[in-house]
């Protein structure tokens, strides 16, 4: 019978026919297709995880991760004017434009609240560091 140092080195790409030997409680040593044991190795769906020995944390249920939608609409067709003191054609062109001016700014809040659930998750994680 031969040792695992005389088998050769296994090929650096996987396989999903691939298998290895496992000792079933009942069966006793059997094989089992690799892919049936990546999700024993990376957890069920919905357990805590953890990388680059980060502590485990589990999948957050807060309104932070919802996705967000824009509620600025089309761009706007204006053009300035020399004729009237502030460059605007008329007063209705200046009010469009603070309205979408307030538009881009609540989207930006709720863009960044959103990316800062993100920062925050991925930091928590470990997969980056958070800080220089």
């Amino acid at each position: 019978m031969s040792t695992l140092a005389e088998k050769p080195e296994a090929p650096a790409t996987v396989h999903d026919d691939e298998e290895i030997w496992v000792v079933h409680p009942i069966e006793g040593n059997v094989r089992r297709k690799l892919s049936t044991v990546i999700p024993y190795i990376n957890g069920y769906s919905g357990s805590a995880r953890g990388f680059f020995g980060a502590s485990p944390v589990g999948q957050p249920a807060h309104v932070d991760q919802a996705s967000y939608s824009l509620t600025v609409g089309a761009t706007l067709q204006m053009t300035g004017t020399n004729s009237s003191p502030w460059g605007f054609s008329s007063q209705s062109a200046f009010d469009d434009l603070v309205t979408r001016v307030n538009e881009l700014r609540a989207d930006m809040i709720g863009v960044h609240k959103l990316l800062m659930a993100i920062r925050t998750a991925l930091v928590n994680l470990g997969l980056i560091k958070g800080s220089a």
